[in-house]
């Protein structure tokens, strides 16, 4: 099995990433996939995992020490869309 390591944006950032996702597509044409992943920032490419259980035990152990905080953006990659194209 494989897994990523990803922050989740909070319900701010989200909805505004979304709000911004027509605009940006009427300019680019990139054809996002709208709904398919939360706006997020990749920590770690996938990789092998012997066990799920253990990765969550371990994730939710470590949450419970961590704070919210501010992440500022020097750069963003933005993949064009396999299945959706808007006009």
């Amino acid at each position: 099995m494989k897994a990523t390591i990803v922050l989740i944006a909070d319900n701010d950032a989200e909805n505004y990433g979304r709000k911004l996702m027509p605009e940006t597509n009427r300019h680019g044409k990139m054809g996002f996939e709208i709904a398919r992943l939360p706006q997020h920032v990749s920590l770690k490419q996938p990789f092998a995992i012997p066990c799920l259980e253990n990765m969550e035990v371990f994730f939710d152990g470590f949450a419970k020490e961590l704070c919210p905080f501010d992440i500022e953006f020097v750069d963003m990659d933005i993949f064009p869309s396999k299945c959706i194209r808007w006009s």
